[in-house]
């Protein structure tokens, strides 16, 4: 579960990290990349000096480090595992496991440590709701489920989308919206600006809008599939249909039923979707145009249940993934 504030020991193992870098937490820093919510893991390949000196010193303090953008004050904490160590370079691939969320200030490389990045840090954490903002908090989850399940149910089968939201219900409307922002795919700075919300509210509000713009894209991509279909089938047999289809520009077609994608293919379609909607000069539809209403929603949800959370491949502080 992602929880908004974290670890209750993330505070001490920021403290407990920087006993190497004098007084101050040692910074990943990762260009175009999102570090991990509060509960989420990453795996890395560490073979840079500064980042290797980082590794061995986390681990030996039990303490925790920062990963960061170059041009984003919002970080996370994390905590480390190293999965393997390879003894000619002292290379290793690592699990970060992030545990608190914390805003980054006076950043600067301390000398004599093959450029190591530090900082000051403060932990990040969401403000209490009020009745009225806690009413509006579940309502906004709500909305923000049924919105997500319509969308998948564009590009998986049931049984998939069922065991996607086999746990949502349970999560609270806080952690449903730290799973948005780990599992959604908007642009970089809308993740970050997320990743900073002390209110659930304010970022639930945010992804519900975020949704409501894909699935309208989605609603009229799906449209236009099933009408280049029809259109190729009437002349073609299906696999010169599936040809047809390319030369729409839709990308891997299906006309087989019951073929589905996994969990992580149905979230990287926000991507193209929200870049679309970028692009397009054409205003998006009115919430009174939607295919969605709220009273629809809200039925359908009653027998919804929540996310897993999909694999993450190995990254790479600068180059390419780690070999097995």
């Amino acid at each position: 579960v992602y929880s908004p504030n974290g670890d209750p020991s993330a505070k001490d193992a920021l403290e407990a990290g920087k006993t190497a870098w004098g007084g101050s937490t040692a910074l990943f820093v990762l260009a175009d990349k999102v570090p991990p919510v509060p509960g989420a893991r990453e795996l890395l390949n560490i073979f840079e000096p500064r980042y290797k000196a980082m590794v061995k010193a986390a681990v030996e303090a039990g303490g925790a480090f920062v990963m960061a953008s170059p041009d984003n004050e919002v970080g996370a904490a994390c905590r480390v595992n190293i999965r393997k160590i390879q003894p000619e370079d002292g290379a290793s691939v690592v699990d970060f496991e992030g545990i608190a969320r914390v805003r980054i200030t006076n950043r600067r490389i301390l000398p004599g440590s093959f450029g190591m990045i530090v900082g000051e840090v403060e932990v990040i954490e969401d403000k209490g709701l009020d009745e009225i903002l806690s009413t509006e908090a579940d309502a906004l989850a709500l909305v923000a489920l049924g919105l997500l399940r319509r969308l998948l149910e564009m590009k998986m089968d049931a049984e998939q989308v069922d065991g996607v939201f086999l746990r949502a219900m349970r999560l609270t409307p806080s952690e449903l919206s730290m799973w948005l922002i780990e599992n959604l795919r908007p642009d970089v700075s809308q993740r970050f600006a997320w990743l900073g919300m002390d209110s659930p509210v304010d970022r639930l509000r945010d992804q519900t809008q975020v949704l409501r713009a894909a699935l309208s894209i989605a609603t009229k991509v799906s449209l236009a599939e099933k009408q280049a279909a029809e259109a190729a089938k009437t002349s073609f047999g299906e696999e010169e249909a599936l040809e047809e289809l390319t030369s729409f520009g839709i990308k891997e077609p299906s006309l087989r039923e019951g073929e589905g994608v996994s969990l992580d293919e149905a979230f990287s379609t926000l991507d193209d979707l929200l870049s679309q909607e970028k692009e397009s000069e054409a205003p998006l539809a009115e919430d009174g145009d939607s295919p969605l209403v709220e009273d629809e929603q809200l039925k359908d949800l009653q027998d919804i249940k929540a996310p897993l959370t999909p694999p993450k491949e190995a990254d790479d502080d600068s180059r390419g993934p780690a070999k097995p």
